[in-house]
């Protein structure tokens, strides 16, 4: 299931072949693109029921709290925050970049190594879709 949120400047085709890029890359379930104010830009997502404009909120809200720990702390950035869950599932959300966020959701075969890897080409290539 793929969804796009509507904007001029936004070459969805793109951001999808982009997104099923990492999603084949790591073995993902899925792959979520969100604004930091929890927009849904685009999803790939491999899962039954699967409610993306809800879960991108959800995962900002979570960035949004992990960023206020970091400048309690006194630290810089927010790198990457990972969320276990019992059924196996792994939730890890990065930065894009100050606006935009990925949300990567791992099975137990997902590979996370080469994603994060070529990190700064996927943004690359994203930034310029987005």
């Amino acid at each position: 299931m793929n969804q796009e949120s509507s904007s001029s400047s936004r070459n969805p085709g793109q951001i999808n072949e982009i997104l099923n890029e990492i999603k084949l890359e790591g073995n993902l379930k899925g792959v979520v693109l969100a604004n930091r104010n929890g927009d849904l830009i685009a999803e790939n997502i491999a899962l039954d029921n699967f409610d993306g404009t809800t879960f991108a909120a959800m995962c900002a809200s979570v960035l949004e709290s992990a960023d206020g720990l970091r400048k309690n702390l006194g630290s810089k950035k927010v790198f990457k925050i990972i969320t276990e869950l019992e059924s196996g599932k792994i939730i890890i959300i990065i930065e894009l970049d100050k606006k935009r966020f990925y949300s990567f959701i791992l099975g137990k075969e997902s590979k996370m190594d080469s994603i994060l890897n070529n990190l700064d080409q996927y943004n690359q290539k994203l930034s310029e879709a987005c």
